[in-house]
């Protein structure tokens, strides 16, 4: 029918897109664009009390985690709106503010954002 011949076209059409995201070089403005708004990861320097942070991309350049950003941005699979939600999310979550979550506040956290909404879902299975 006309409607599969439609799904297959733009499921084609997408498929070409992500490849053609995938296999085009990044372009330096991308790559200071990732560097400047998608780095998160900090690091703590032992040699100063007050544990200044800074961030590690700044020396080192990208991270896999924000290599895999990028081009799920790239491929038009994330928004720049759902990434803010989950670097907030991540921030919250993030209660040491380090840059990295230790298993308890990611399951805590976790817990206490979403642990109405997964009882609730448990409670709905049981039924």
């Amino acid at each position: 029918t006309l409607g599969h011949f439609a799904y297959a076209l733009v499921s084609g059409h997408v498929k070409e897109m992500e490849e053609w995201a995938l296999t085009r070089p990044m372009t330096a403005a991308e790559y200071e664009f990732a560097k400047q708004h998608l780095t998160t990861v900090k690091t703590t320097h032992q040699s100063d009390l007050r544990k200044t942070t800074t961030s590690s991309s700044s020396r080192h350049g990208l991270n896999l985690s924000d290599f895999v950003v990028l081009q799920l941005l790239r491929q038009g699979r994330l928004s720049m709106e759902t990434f803010n939600v989950l670097k907030k999310d991540f921030e919250l979550l993030d209660k040491d503010k380090t840059g990295v979550l230790s298993l308890e506040e990611a399951t805590d956290g976790i817990q206490a954002k979403y642990g109405q909404l997964v009882q609730g879902i448990n409670d709905f299975s049981k039924v």
